[in-house]
């Protein structure tokens, strides 16, 4: 019961896409909800992870970003949060664009890493047209003691009009440790909609870290 609890709130939330450096449209709002169980040994899952992201769009290419993550792990939970503002420029195919968000909680980088602080991206990425899109942001975080540098790099081919392919990597770094992760996912498009399923395999520090991740998207208008 507690699965099928976690599930539909991972669904209820139906918060905005991943962070990118594509500005929402003035007015509309994205969402995007995740559900992760992660398993660092053995054949169980030892944490769930729920995460929500809303973004929405302001006038010249600003978008308010809100990340909403919570960690749940031997009857814990663990609460992150993101709040900020993107500036995108928009170039033809090429889009720049830079954040910067206020941080707070364990759930974003860990229970030894949980002080408030800011952090500082920055990204490029570039739209294939129909067969997809490609791009890297460097992110910055600067939380007291504890300072991170992220590196995102991502592609989506498309298989179909409805359905694509994407692969993600994510280099983390700590000041004496490296938590890197390789994602791929399938995602199948329902008007506005967007499902996708994946599975997360961590290295280096990581190495021992595999995830089932379950997403859905939503944009309005």
């Amino acid at each position: 019961m507690r699965w099928i609890a976690l599930w539909i709130a991972a669904w209820v939330l139906t918060l905005s896409a991943q962070a990118s450096p594509w500005p929402a449209e003035p007015g509309a709002t994205r969402a995007h909800s995740s559900l992760a169980f992660e398993r660092l040994e053995g054949f169980e899952p030892d944490r769930v992870r729920l995460g929500a992201l809303i973004e929405h769009g302001l006038a010249d290419s600003w978008t308010l970003v809100a990340d909403l993550q919570m960690t749940q792990a031997d009857g814990i939970s663990e609460p992150g949060v993101r709040v900020g503002a993107r500036r995108s420029v928009v170039l033809g195919a090429w889009v720049a664009a830079s954040e910067v968000t206020a941080i707070s909680g364990a759930a974003l980088d860990g229970a030894f890493c949980d002080a408030d602080g800011i952090e500082l991206r920055g990204g490029v990425g570039r739209g294939l047209g129909a067969a997809g899109f490609a791009s890297v942001e460097v992110a910055r975080r600067l939380r007291g003691d504890c300072t991170r540098t992220r590196v995102d790099a991502a592609v989506g081919l498309a298989l179909t009009p409805r359905w694509q392919a994407r692969a993600q990597v994510f280099l983390d770094r700590g000041q004496s440790d490296a938590y890197d992760k390789l994602q791929v996912s399938l995602a199948r498009r329902f008007g506005v909609a967007e499902v996708s399923v994946g599975v997360r395999q961590g290295f280096a520090d990581a190495s021992d870290e595999r995830a089932l991740l379950v997403n859905f998207s939503w944009q309005r208008p």
